[in-house]
């Protein structure tokens, strides 16, 4: 026999995405569960800058590469990207993002991945 549906009511994907649900979840004040949200492990992972440049020297990608990063979300790993010496272009489907990472200096773009124009790839 199965376990019942959960009947708890969830948010909807899009608002999971909005500055006010990455506000309560980090304020652990929320209807947000660290455990249910893989999308949320920007917001807690601490990137290590001499971890990253080592793989990425095994790996012979340039520090200094052009990269694009997609679905960027609140911009944290495109500033430590952008911190290790790489040019960064963001880009996330949620205008919030996409301004906020423009205030940062970076160059976005409001586009989902889906519609990414081949200039930007």
């Amino acid at each position: 026999m199965t376990e019942p549906l959960n009947e708890t009511p969830r948010l909807n994907a899009k608002e999971l995405f909005t500055k006010a649900a990455v506000e309560r979840f980090q304020e652990k004040v929320s209807d947000i569960e660290r455990s249910d949200l893989r999308h949320y492990n920007q917001l807690i992972t601490h990137f290590d800058d001499k971890a990253i440049h080592a793989a990425l020297s095994k790996f012979q990608i340039p520090i200094e590469a052009r990269v694009t990063v997609y679905g960027g979300f609140t911009g944290q790993f495109a500033e430590f990207l952008r911190r290790i010496g790489m040019r960064v272009i963001f880009t996330d489907a949620m205008a919030e993002w996409v301004e906020q990472t423009r205030r940062m200096g970076f160059e976005s773009f409001k586009v989902s991945a889906q519609e990414m124009p081949k200039e930007l790839v």
